[in-house]
């Protein structure tokens, strides 16, 4: 039995998470229309920036994480392409941040579907947010 279009999603942000080099989150996210893979980013520092595993991570100093989301790299990755998302569904590793989900309410997406919580504090107030312009949100299971 062939697998369905969530597993396979949830099988490629699983995949292309492993190219983060973040120590503490290894997140990616994938925008689809339908069964169509449109753009996919994973977070990092910015392109010709050290990545921490090379020159150790700020957040081990108490400073901000020098790194972009996985969500805002795929929405970068599908801009300099010219690749139109909005109205899709993403698919990412972790719930989003309340950073985040502004930028995806402003696309807009029409779904959110994710596997793990992430540990912020927002995370009811980005739920009310979706809710309220329509956002269908899921937590799958592996």
């Amino acid at each position: 039995m062939s697998k369905s279009w969530d597993e396979t999603a949830l099988g490629v942000i699983n995949v292309y998470s492993q190219r983060s080099h973040c120590r503490y989150f290894k997140v990616a996210a994938a925008f689809y229309r339908g069964p169509r893979l449109l753009t996919i980013g994973y977070n990092g520092p910015p392109s010709g920036e050290a990545h921490c595993d090379e020159v150790g991570c700020v957040r081990d100093n108490g400073e901000e994480c020098c790194g972009t989301h996985a969500e805002i790299n795929a929405i970068t990755n599908a801009a300099s392409l010219g690749i139109d998302i909005s109205y899709s569904i993403l698919y990412c590793v972790y719930f989003c941040c309340y950073r985040c989900a502004k930028q995806l309410i402003n696309l807009p997406i029409t779904e959110f579907v994710y596997l793990y919580d992430y540990p912020d504090e927002d995370s009811q107030r980005v739920l009310e947010m979706f809710a309220r312009h329509n956002i269908k949100v899921r937590q799958l299971k592996e």
